[in-house]
């Protein structure tokens, strides 16, 4: 019997249009009525999570940053995160702005971005640059600094830092973090084309669900996950259910025990119907 049910947000919970459906709010209600635990893992900084978390009425911990940051909502804030270490951000940060390339930390709640010209806006994933795309991005934690220099005077912990670039910049950017041995941090380069995830090593969906069932006192098997991109797959192939949608990308389902319908079509609710109802 699965206890928790963890799921993705974009492209798994909500749909094309970045909706949660009546019809799963009222299936992922009748779940946690039945007393199984729910709650997200998402690849979300915290502010731009926090709008579905409160859709869901989630009173439980959720995961952000692909499972660098823990925030509980009943406290208000990140109750575990790994952060890099300034000289680590420098470094990275540096590597970009040598090769004049688009880069990105996270604080956890906020996006900080350098764009070094127009043409890297193709790298701006899921933000649109005219008036009403910048607000609707400024309330969603995003801001925007003039020089990679801005990027290493943010104050507080930085949990992620990302790349984006031809793959010929990407290759040699990752091959130098990996040859230099820059202390513990890790260069994930498969999950999106032609970016670099950068973060402390260890990280990854699967270390949230992991934190995530030493909170509720379960073992992973005893979990049930949803997922659709590739940074979803440490965390499917971790518990004893995973599911993809069926939007995902084929090497998601590969790994999944089930392949659901669509997030267009209530993929998440006809999965907890099929094995909680």
């Amino acid at each position: 019997m699965y206890k928790l049910a963890v799921t993705d947000i974009d492209g798994t919970l909500i749909d094309s249009n970045g909706k949660i459906s009546q019809k799963t709010l009222d299936t992922i209600k009748k779940v946690t009525d039945k007393g199984v635990a729910f709650t997200v893992c998402t690849g979300r900084n915290i502010t731009k999570a926090m709008p579905i978390a409160k859709k869901l009425g989630l009173k439980v911990p959720f995961v952000c940053i692909d499972g660098i940051i823990i925030y509980d909502p009943i406290q208000g804030k990140p109750v575990l995160g790994m952060s890099m270490s300034k000289e680590s951000v420098k470094k990275i940060v540096d590597l970009g702005a040598e090769r004049n390339t688009f880069i990105e930390v996270s604080d956890g709640f906020k996006y900080y971005k350098y764009l070094p010209t127009k043409g890297h806006r193709k790298y701006d994933s899921f933000n649109k640059h005219d008036f009403t795309g910048r607000v609707r991005s400024y309330l969603g934690g995003i801001r925007y600094v003039q020089s990679p220099e801005e990027l290493c005077r943010i104050n507080g912990p930085i949990y992620q830092v990302v790349i984006g670039a031809e793959h010929e910049i990407t290759r040699e950017i990752t091959s130098i973090v990996r040859k230099q041995g820059y202390e513990s941090i890790e260069v994930r380069d498969r999950l999106w084309d032609e970016y670099l995830f950068i973060n402390h090593q260890g990280m990854g969906k699967a270390r949230g669900v992991k934190l995530l069932c030493d909170y509720f006192n379960i073992s992973p098997k005893e979990v049930i996950a949803f997922g659709d991109e590739k940074n979803d797959i440490d965390m499917l192939e971790l518990v004893g259910m995973g599911v993809a949608m069926d939007n995902a990308h084929d090497s998601v389902k590969e790994v999944a025990d089930y392949v659901t319908l669509s997030n267009d079509n209530d993929g998440v609710a006809e999965a907890l119907v099929k094995f909680f109802l």
